[in-house]
């Protein structure tokens, strides 16, 4: 230990002192005094406290030989002092000045049920982060189409002849072939660091993989029926990824918190299904349950499925009808059918001018 450090002063004060042959007396614990058996019958094996300390045998009390005096305001002061004590002692002992010790300190190994824990600590926020670059990914492929609309080349190919619903379904099998590669990207990166919690068997693999799947595939409808609202794609890439990240993730942390006060479960478990209509929450919700299965599985001895209903089963749900939901609004903005029941409510009611 560094003589330096035992120099050192802090406001005007050393960070102790050593007191030898000290004239206090330290009371010495009922369990101490049954250990050491003060009838007579000293136990030389309790660590820690000398005997011949004592003033008698029937001595309550002892007198230490040396005091170690720190100063709380460095921390350092306890092991430092005491280290220098127990080197002396040991070259007094020895009878060897040149006499030191190492010490070596090493946290004990994690029991499995903390190391599961934490695994699934680490998966949960893992989970939580990935919703903030995939509130980015649908809203790239928005990009091409308001691009397109803008220069009218998409009115070019419709007066060629081009089916309106031959041009979204041909874009959107595109955008979603992309978007698969971006899926086997994330996946091969989870099995690289051996994420047990998401991809750790075969079920679990499959699970997520259908879960970023339908995710696509329902927010890139979502997002082709919001680009109708933007001239600039720049612009309309930016809004719909802030929107994604509005409805997705401050979504399932808002949950996540309201889930973790007593007093607003029941209102978080009823405000869930208005939650659900998000994609993006769907997303959310089915990557955190996902990540505390295992934890569910081992901990409390339950035997859950990653395509029960409480995992992933109900988000899987809600996907599937959102992407024909939106896939159906987008049609009926691209055919301008809501103009079309306008026109005939109006020569109905009031006939044709």
């Amino acid at each position: 230990m560094s003589l330096h450090l035992l120099d050192v002063r802090f406001d005007a004060q050393r960070y102790g002192a050593y007191v030898p042959q000290d004239t206090i007396s330290i009371e010495i614990p009922e369990s101490y005094r049954i250990a050491f058996n003060l009838n007579g019958q000293t136990n030389n094996t309790i660590a820690g406290v000398d005997p011949s300390f004592l003033d008698n045998s029937n001595s309550t009390e002892i007198r230490p030989q040396l005091t170690i005096m720190h100063n709380t305001t460095g921390f350092h002061s306890v092991p430092a002092y005491f280290a220098e004590y127990t080197k002396a002692f040991l070259q007094d002992s020895t009878l060897n000045t040149q006499a030191e010790f190492q010490i070596a300190s090493h946290p004990l190994p994690l029991t499995a049920r903390k190391s599961l824990e934490l695994k699934a600590i680490l998966s949960l926020f893992a989970a939580l982060f990935l919703l903030i670059p995939f509130c980015y990914v649908p809203a790239t492929f928005v990009v091409f189409v308001v691009k397109e609309r803008y220069v009218k080349a998409k009115h070019l190919q419709l007066v060629s002849g081009l089916n309106q619903t031959v041009y979204w379904l041909g874009t959107y099998i595109w955008d979603i072939v992309n978007y698969i590669v971006i899926i086997c990207g994330v996946m091969l990166v989870f099995r690289a660091f051996n994420d047990e919690d998401l991809t750790g068997d075969l079920e679990s693999f499959q699970a997520v993989f259908v879960l970023f799947l339908l995710y696509g595939m329902a927010t890139i409808p979502l997002a082709y029926c919001l680009s109708f609202l933007f001239e600039n794609h720049t612009t309309a890439q930016i809004s719909i990824a802030a929107m994604l990240f509005v409805k997705g993730f401050l979504l399932v942390v808002t949950s996540a918190l309201l889930d973790g006060i007593s007093g607003t479960m029941e209102l978080n478990s009823q405000l869930k299904f208005f939650y659900r209509f998000s994609p993006a929450f769907c997303f959310g919700e089915g990557l955190i349950n996902l990540s505390v299965r295992r934890l569910r599985n081992v901990i409390l001895g339950e035997n859950i499925s990653p395509w029960d209903e409480e995992i992933i089963g109900r988000s899987i749900r809600y996907l599937i009808l959102e992407c024909l939901f939106f896939l159906g609004l987008l049609l009926f903005i691209e055919y301008r059918i809501h103009k079309k029941i306008i026109s005939f409510c109006k020569s109905t009611l009031f006939g044709k001018h």
